[in-house]
């Protein structure tokens, strides 16, 4: 079981082997799980200096996966 960990300010992005959860302020705000294995996970600052992160899950399958809070972007 690999889990990765990602930490901005309040906000804490976890993931496990298919599963990503989202914290802000010690509370899950989103959630999604992943239909192949999750092998990392970056955070990129949005443009817009608003502050909001957008994760990034690599997958086993060579797909790069952008969330947009519990959706695919």
């Amino acid at each position: 079981l690999s889990t990765k960990r990602a930490v901005s300010g309040d906000q804490l992005c976890i993931s496990g082997s298919c599963n990503y959860n989202l914290y802000k302020d010690s509370k899950e705000i989103a959630y999604y799980l992943c239909s192949d294995k999750i092998n990392d996970l970056i955070l990129l600052p949005e443009e817009d200096s608003s502050g909001r992160l957008i994760p990034v899950l690599a997958c086993q399958d060579r797909v790069l996966r952008i969330l947009d809070v519990s959706q695919i972007f």
